[in-house]
């Protein structure tokens, strides 16, 4: 599938430094509420969609004819669907949950149920990644925000669904909490590797 190719990933990390570059200067109205109950930013924060997945992802089909009839196939990331995380957050917080789902740091088994190869090599697509959003700290401040990202939506997963809140309940049932907590896992055992150049 195209959208997990390469260079959906390097067009991911364009889009993304774009819209943090736009949002930079943002300045919410003061009635605004975000996900998670946070009204004001803090400093150095933007709002940020929190949850820019491959499955988020509003593709614009190639104009070179890489596309069928129906927009299948190449193209670009053009904007993203379900905003109803967004929220303030340190833009590395952002960048860590599309390093989550693009290269992807996703526990191995969901990123082989997502259609990616069971033999990816993580570390050169992160990198890509860092490279096509314009990073300019290092991979290992990455890591660990992609790290507390996983733990920190496993936790609200399974908040949300202790409240009632249905969607949350269905996908705490279907284990994505789990998921989290085992990309956490293999994230530690593998932190060396994903860090090797």
């Amino acid at each position: 599938m195209w959208a997990l190719s390469d260079a959906a990933l390097v067009a991911a990390g364009w889009w993304l430094r774009d819209f943090h570059a736009a949002v930079a200067s943002f300045i919410a109205p003061p009635a605004a509420h975000w996900h998670g109950g946070r009204e004001v930013l803090g400093r150095g924060e933007i709002i940020g969609h929190h949850d820019a997945g491959p499955y988020n992802a509003v593709w614009r089909p190639s104009s070179s004819g890489g596309a069928d009839r129906r927009g299948r196939g190449e193209g670009r990331p053009v904007g993203f669907i379900d905003w109803d995380l967004a929220g303030p957050c340190l833009p590395v917080e952002n960048l860590a949950f599309v390093a989550l789902t693009w290269p992807p740091l996703t526990a191995r088994d969901v990123a082989v149920r997502d259609g990616f190869p069971s033999d990816l090599d993580r570390s050169r697509r992160l990198r890509m990644l860092l490279h096509a959003y314009g990073w300019t700290g290092t991979a290992e401040e990455v890591l660990a925000a992609v790290r507390q990202r996983a733990l920190e939506h496993a936790a609200g997963l399974r908040a949300a669904a202790h409240d009632g809140y249905q969607p949350a309940v269905r996908l705490v049932a279907e284990g994505v909490a789990d998921a989290f907590d085992r990309a956490v896992v293999e994230l530690d055992a593998a932190h060396d590797d994903l860090l090797a150049p």
